[in-house]
């Protein structure tokens, strides 16, 4: 293979000079924005001002994709050239007793004391089972940030070309943390009046303000059973399958849903979406596509929230009609011929394809301004005292965990409605 090392040193000078062309470029439409907050622009009255301030996010959003794409190409060129690894272990200590969810249940004491009590008759009631904490709060968090890998002992690290974005998952992009309570007090930053300004020599400085609002958010529980035979339970692989690829899926899917559309009423979570905090565009009102949209509310976050948004999600139908949208009516696809994967990403901004986002209503935001709180862990417990089910041979198999969610800042969230 030819020596690599001379193309690596040749694209990072690129990369080097892309990176000033693109912060030369955000500096411009950094201008333009603090001039507009300066002058007290209302956007939503004046289009013109609006327009000015996304065509110069534009721009700089264009060369942001190339310095992406360069680096893209940059890490497999090393990756060819043997100067980087990838890193994949699992890291297991001696006292390591389960690889999977599933195994930690059927190697616990209290499924074994049940499964004995079965095998010596059909007709001896098996009972319910103490809760068996398969997942605590770390290994819950690992779950949920690990885009659904089965096992929470996987360790994946030093990865040089980042996994495929239509894999992205939305649990896995959010912040997570712990929490003792069943209530989570945070601050909500409601106004910030930045004063900032030159002053003279030996005058006062300006006095900013910024005030906080307290807000809570309820711990919930998230759970859901299945049943199976009690034949079923002497299948150890099975059991381990089951727990592995249904339930604890089903209370990831379901979380995942609340993140994104709960309610807030009863025992449901308070989601993104139902935020009134959070920003908008119209599409009926502004006249525009839901591409062109997309970057309104893209700038939007940038001029309310300061920030630089790290995703879009976005609906499933929704992804068809922006993926097969042409130039013209015989023109060529935007994005990209359909014999090609095509790219996931919208005005260079990681595009999250689930059918949890509400179709019509594509969310564009920064992931870490969410908050899950795992109060705790998952557990996992089996009867067959529900309902007829000991005389139906059935047993049920229990999980559920407990959790908390919160907008730490619906600034840096954005709809696109119609």
């Amino acid at each position: 293979m030819a020596d690599l090392k001379p193309q690596v040193r040749e694209l990072a000078s690129a990369i080097d000079a892309k990176k000033a062309e693109a912060a030369k470029a955000f500096a411009e439409f950094d201008s333009l924005r603090k001039s507009a907050v300066t002058e007290g622009v209302d956007f939503s009255k004046d289009a013109s001002a609006f327009e000015k301030l996304d065509e110069a996010g534009k721009s700089y959003d264009a060369i942001r994709d190339e310095v992406s794409s360069m680096e893209s190409k940059r890490a497999r060129l090393l990756e060819l050239a043997g100067e980087k690894a990838v890193e994949m272990a699992a890291k297991r200590g001696d006292d390591a007793v389960a690889a999977t969810y599933g195994e930690a249940f059927v190697k616990s004491a209290a499924f074994q004391a049940a499964k004995e009590r079965i095998a010596s008759s059909d007709n001896i009631p098996m009972g319910t089972t103490e809760g068996v904490k398969v997942a605590d709060r770390a290994e819950f968090k690992t779950l949920l940030t690990s885009a659904g890998a089965v096992s929470p002992l996987a360790d994946r690290q030093g990865l040089i070309v980042p996994a495929p974005l239509k894999g992205l998952d939305f649990l896995s992009m959010i912040a997570t943390g712990n929490t003792d309570s069943d209530v989570v007090e945070y601050l909500e930053e409601t106004t910030y009046t930045n004063a900032a300004a030159e002053v003279a020599e030996g005058t006062g400085a300006a006095e900013s303000a910024l005030a906080f609002t307290k807000r809570t958010a309820n711990v919930k529980e998230i759970a859901h059973f299945l049943p199976v035979t009690r034949r079923a339970l002497n299948d150890q692989a099975f059991i381990e399958g089951w727990i592995n690829n249904r339930l604890i899926d089903g209370v990831r899917r379901r979380l995942q849903d609340q993140v994104l559309n709960g309610d807030g009423t009863g025992e449901n979570l308070s989601g993104i979406y139902g935020n009134s905090g959070i920003g908008s565009v119209d599409r009926s009102v502004t006249g525009t596509s839901m591409l062109d949209s997309l970057h309104k509310a893209i700038t939007t976050i940038r001029t309310n929230a300061f920030q630089e948004p790290d995703f879009i999600g976005i609906n499933p139908a929704d992804w068809e009609t922006i993926r097969t949208s042409k130039a013209s009516t015989a023109g060529s696809y935007l994005f990209g011929d359909p014999a090609s994967n095509g790219p996931a990403t919208v005005w260079g901004v990681p595009v999250v394809i689930h059918a949890a986002f509400t179709s019509g209503s594509p969310l564009v935001g920064v992931a870490r301004e969410a908050n899950l709180f795992i109060r705790e862990g998952v557990s996992v417990a089996a009867s067959d005292s529900h309902s007829d089910y000991f005389t139906k041979r059935q047993v049920a198999l229990l999980a559920s965990a407990r959790v908390a969610f919160a907008v730490t800042q619906p600034k840096a969230f954005c709809l696109s409605v119609a």
